[in-house]
């Protein structure tokens, strides 16, 4: 009761009277939005999911224990060595979380026999994201989504808008979109970063790739561009050799799974 003070805000409210008065007021539930929310949210999933962790059920044991060690803001990543017992653990993460009044939302899985027991809450897609990275299910492969690639400017003239953000980082993982590679001409530094932030790679797979990009960003830094100033051509040469080898990062793929079960030695 005493932290709840921590969510007091005040109110502008006409008075009787005619005149405007601040009113002061509490929240009596836990607001979302707040810089500690990610963190609230984090602790309650996992203080919830503790209190199954001596269940008589090995199953529903097993899932909170997943619960609370593979899960990622909404995200929650079940592994099991089996199908059988991989649909037993998501209907005990669903019994969990339901008891606590969050509804699971959707599935997806390498597993037809799992997504077929869960049809009306699986996922229709032949890839998705897995903390970010994109994840084909039925080849059990991570890979990158297509990178949107910039036109060039032109007669040098200056583009507008602002400096690319991090939630513009990646298209959907459903886009189908084929870009295509413009003619080599001059580039500007805000096209250049944004290229360099719409690859997410957060394990490297592609990273002899992908800092290049970034070394042309610093390059453009240290020669003092304004975002929206035409590159020189030694720059824009060497950008357009990267645009023309984007397509190819969605050949890229590697195996999900390195470790085929638990009693598996990596030597």
């Amino acid at each position: 009761e005493d932290d709840a003070h921590f969510q007091r805000f005040y109110a502008l409210k006409m008075g009787t009277d005619g005149k405007v008065k601040i009113v002061p007021s509490i929240f009596t539930s836990l607001s979302f939005g707040l810089n500690s929310s990610p963190f609230v949210s984090a602790h309650i999933l996992r203080e919830h999911a503790r209190k199954y962790f001596t269940n008589d059920d090995p199953i529903i044991r097993e899932a909170a224990r997943q619960i609370c060690e593979s899960s990622y803001c909404d995200d929650i990543i079940m592994t099991s060595d089996n199908e059988e017992e991989l649909t037993a653990l998501v209907s005990a993460i669903v019994m969990i979380l339901g008891t606590a009044g969050l509804p699971v939302g959707k599935f997806t899985s390498n597993s037809a026999a799992t997504l077929a027991a869960f049809s009306e809450q699986s996922l229709q897609s032949d890839r998705t994201k897995i903390l970010g990275c994109v994840w084909k299910p039925k080849e059990d492969t991570l890979t990158f989504n297509m990178v949107k690639v910039p036109e060039p400017v032109s007669g040098g003239a200056e583009s507008k808008g602002i400096p690319p953000s991090a939630a513009q980082a990646t298209e959907s993982p459903d886009s189908d979109h084929t870009p295509e590679t413009p003619t080599a001409g001059p580039y500007t530094k805000r096209q250049i970063l944004s290229v360099a932030a719409r690859i997410f790679d957060p394990i490297g797979i592609c990273s002899a790739f992908s800092v290049i990009p970034k070394m042309l960003v610093q390059e453009c830094w240290a020669r003092e561009y304004s975002w929206d100033q035409p590159v020189e051509q030694d720059i824009a040469e060497r950008f357009q050799k990267v645009i023309e080898e984007l397509p190819n990062l969605e050949a890229v793929t590697v195996p999900r799974c390195y470790r085929p079960s638990a009693e598996y030695d990596i030597s």
